[in-house]
């Protein structure tokens, strides 16, 4: 398999915006993205003269798409220039983009054409992508994804994003006992800045109770750059500017979000546990539910996988068009990942087309000892 250090850039988008990407991703060349459906979720208020009993406002789901693929560093930040430029995400409501850094390997290359970079490719001086940022990912039964976006529009963070998936882990050992642990999942992702992350963790574990058996999992990723969407609210607003149009003003003049500055009465202390990363792949219809168990006989505590969309833009036709895969993430200790990844790549039912994803954990909340996955 090949192995390479890519970024991977991921773009949350609203609906009708996908086909303006499309036509990026084509003019650079990307031959290889992956996409699926969410749900992006915000605060909706209302007239109190309409209903003065009520609470003045409501959650509100707006129907998105989220795309990702991978690419070098050096054509990463002028693909990431003309997203940003053609879809207009810099304002707020139309979507997310970020970057990370990530190790991946492949039966095949994921950026194959590397060619020069036209003029009008080349990234401009001037870059509005936001440092500082990190992106935390909680996974919850189905059903309760609307009380941590709740939870998050509530803290002013951004809009979250939410999916289905599925669970796998020690509940498909449990045999009968299983009935009573739902499978369903629900994946939240939302950007908040890194120096806020910790005390955000905190924050949900507590409210969402991530600290009882079987409730959830919440992890941080590392972000490189992002533009996140920062339309919490939407409806009646009192003032000309919104306060994420305010918040949105002052990062782009500082630079970054270290003005920013939050008062958690209920920090705790960071407990120092075993370094972790997020171990993912992305595999054929079907074969995900065997390369995890793969992964849990080697160390891995349990999986979340979802299904996503492939796009092969390859001149090829033996290979080219869309195809139908899986992606499935587990965040395991370090010192796990070589046998993990080996026992991967060694099984009778990895096929050509997998690719595995590392990216390293900032941190981790949940109780292992009590948690059923």
């Amino acid at each position: 398999m090949i192995a390479a250090n890519l970024k991977k850039l991921s773009v949350d988008l609203s609906k009708g915006l996908e086909p303006k990407l499309i036509e990026v991703l084509k003019d650079f060349g990307i031959e290889h993205y992956f996409y699926h459906s969410a749900r992006t979720s915000r605060l909706r208020f209302h007239s109190r003269w309409y209903a003065p009993w009520k609470q003045p406002w409501s959650l509100y789901d707006e129907v998105a798409s989220s795309f990702w693929f991978y690419t070098n560093s050096e054509r990463a930040s002028a693909i990431e220039q003309k997203i940003l430029s053609e879809l207009g995400l810099e304002k707020s409501g139309r979507g997310t983009l970020k970057s990370s850094f990530v190790d991946v390997l492949s039966a095949f290359s994921l950026d194959r054409n590397n060619q020069m970079l036209s003029v009008n490719q080349k990234a401009s001086s001037k870059d509005a992508l936001l440092v500082g940022f990190s992106e935390l990912i909680g996974i919850v039964p189905r059903g309760k994804a609307d009380v941590l976006n709740r939870i998050i529009l509530g803290l002013g963070v951004c809009a979250p994003l939410s999916y289905y998936g599925m669970g796998n882990g020690k509940r498909d050992q449990l045999g009968l006992l299983r009935i009573t642990i739902p499978a369903e999942k629900e994946m939240v992702k939302f950007i908040v800045p890194t120096h806020d992350a910790q005390a955000i963790t905190k924050t949900i574990v507590e409210e969402c109770g991530f600290d009882r058996a079987n409730q959830g999992i919440i992890y941080q990723l590392p972000l490189n750059k992002c533009v996140p969407d920062s339309l919490i609210r939407i409806g009646q607003h009192e003032h000309a500017a919104s306060m994420e149009q305010v918040i949105n003003a002052m990062d782009s003049l500082k630079g970054s979000t270290l003005w920013r500055t939050r008062d958690y009465r209920r920090q705790s202390k960071r407990i120092k546990t075993e370094t972790q990363i997020c171990l993912s792949f992305i595999c054929d219809e079907g074969s995900s539910g065997a390369l995890s168990q793969v992964a849990m006989q080697n160390g891995a505590p349990g999986a979340s996988t979802f299904r996503c969309g492939y796009q092969n833009l390859s001149a090829d036709p033996s290979i080219g068009g869309e195809i139908t895969k899986e992606f499935t993430s587990m965040v395991v200790p370090e010192s796990r990942q070589e046998s993990i990844v080996s026992a991967l790549t060694k099984s009778e039912y990895l096929l050509a087309g997998v690719i595995v994803e590392i990216a390293k954990v900032n941190s981790l909340e949940l109780l292992r000892k009590n948690r059923i996955e």
